[in-house]
C-alpha cells in the first residue's frame, strides 16, 4: 500500500482536490441515501475533485468512453487508486445509483462556500473545480483537515458576477433564480448556451478556468436537460 503514490497518480490525471472522511464523521448523510455503512469494514470515505483543466486533458487522453465519459473516467480513477496504490476493496458511492448530497458532504471539508451563482467556490481555485468521486475503503487513512477556508465572496467588494449575469439570475446569496437562469440559457442564440458569463467574470482562481472544449461540453448537457425539461412541461405553462 502506498496513498503518496496513489496521490501522485491522481495528481497526474488532474484530480488536485483530496478528502479523507472518517466514516463515522459522515453517517447522518450517507444511512438516508444507502442504508447500513459498515464503519469497521469501511473506516474511511474518500472525495476527490478536479479544478481546472489538467483532468479535461487526461480524460481526452484516455478517451471519451460511455454515456457519460467524465463519470465514466472518474470511477476508473477511484478504482484503480483504491485497488493498485491501497490493495483494498472499496464501494464506490459516487458516480452511483445512490441518491448521495456531494454538496452535503463537500460542506464538511472546509472546501466550499455558497455563492450568489447558487454554486460553490473554493478559497483559491474558484467555482472552476468539480466533485468527481465519492467512494468507501477497507484502508485507513489518515482523516484530513477539516476546518473551514476563507470565504472569498466576503471579500468581494464589486461582486461583477451580479452585474454580468444577462438573465438578472444572480443576486445575494442563496436567492439565485434557477428558472431566470434556465430559461435565458435556452433561448436560441442564448449568450450563456454554452457557458456562463457571470462565473467567468469571479476573479478568485480565474488561472484555472476551464478551457472552451471543456466548458462547452459541461454547458451543453446542462442546457440539454433543460431543453428537454421544458419540453416535457410545456403543456404546464
Amino acid at each position: 500500500m502506498d496513498p503518496r503514490l496513489g496521490r501522485e497518480y491522481l495528481g497526474s490525471n488532474g484530480i488536485n482536490l483530496f478528502h479523507v472522511f472518517d466514516t463515522t464523521s459522515l453517517l447522518d448523510l450517507l444511512r438516508p441515501a444507502i442504508g447500513h455503512v459498515d464503519t469497521d469494514e469501511f473506516p474511511s470515505a474518500v472525495l476527490i475533485a478536479n479544478a481546472g483543466a489538467e483532468f479535461w486533458r487526461a480524460l481526452e487522453e484516455f478517451g471519451m468512453h460511455g454515456f457519460d465519459p467524465v463519470d465514466y473516467f472518474s470511477s476508473h480513477l477511484a478504482t484503480t487508486y483504491a485497488i493498485k496504490y491501497l490493495d483494498s476493496d472499496y464501494e464506490l458511492l459516487y458516480p452511483s445509483e445512490y441518491p448521495i448530497s456531494l454538496r452535503a458532504i463537500a460542506d464538511r471539508s472546509g472546501w466550499c462556500h455558497p455563492t450568489p451563482l447558487g454554486i460553490t467556490i473554493h478559497h483559491h481555485f474558484g467555482t472552476w473545480y468539480a466533485f468527481r468521486a465519492l467512494f468507501l475503503i477497507k484502508a485507513r487513512l489518515p482523516a484530513s483537515d477539516c476546518s473551514p477556508t476563507n470565504h472569498p465572496c466576503e471579500s468581494c467588494i464589486d461582486k461583477p458576477c451580479i452585474s454580468a449575469c444577462h438573465a438578472n439570475a444572480v443576486g445575494e446569496i442563496g436567492s439565485f433564480n434557477l428558472e431566470a437562469c434556465a430559461r435565458f440559457r435556452i433561448q436560441e442564440s442564448s449568450p450563456c448556451s454554452f457557458r456562463c458569463i457571470s462565473r467567468i467574470r469571479c476573479p478568485v482562481g480565474s488561472e484555472y478556468q476551464y478551457v472552451p472544449k471543456q466548458m462547452k461540453y459541461h454547458y451543453k448537457r446542462g442546457r440539454d436537460s433543460m431543453v428537454r425539461f421544458y419540453a416535457e412541461h410545456s403543456d404546464q405553462d
